[in-house]
């Protein structure tokens, strides 16, 4: 299995990013992250897309900001297989996700990001095995 991370796998353009923050729904059990997903029917996304955000009012210094995000951007992209593919037997597409970093601790370990991506995957696989009412055209 290849660990990759591609281009086409990161949320872009400011369309889909204002959707999923006026529309998504907001998770704040899996900190210091906070989860916002969107289940999103779209016959062109063969993918789940991901942003990754580190708040300037959180961490004042760009370098510490990059370093976060580095550290999510590999968490997820070690795990990422965990994630279930599209809904299999229901009418639904991929997720549209933004992890968003909440604590003010900057020095925080991988191993406490990657726990709470892994989390944040196993609640995902559940909202996928229960299905979902909420998609997005």
């Amino acid at each position: 299995m290849r660990y990759t991370f591609k281009a086409y796998e990161r949320l872009k353009g400011k369309k889909r990013i204002a959707t999923l923050f006026q529309e998504g729904h907001i998770i704040n059990d899996f900190s210091p992250l906070q989860l916002i997903y969107l289940p999103v029917e779209d016959e062109a996304m063969t993918y789940h897309q991901v942003l990754f955000s580190v708040p300037k009012k959180r961490c004042k210094h760009a370098a510490d900001r990059n370093r976060l995000k580095r550290k999510m951007r590999e968490a997820y992209r070690l795990n990422k297989h965990r994630l279930l593919l599209p809904f299999a037997n229901k009418a639904a597409g991929h997720f549209l996700l933004a992890y968003v970093y909440t604590a003010s601790d900057i020095h925080l370990s991988f191993v406490t990001i990657q726990n709470q991506i892994l989390a944040s995957i196993a609640y995902l696989n559940q909202v996928i095995i229960d299905g979902s009412d909420n998609l997005v055209s």
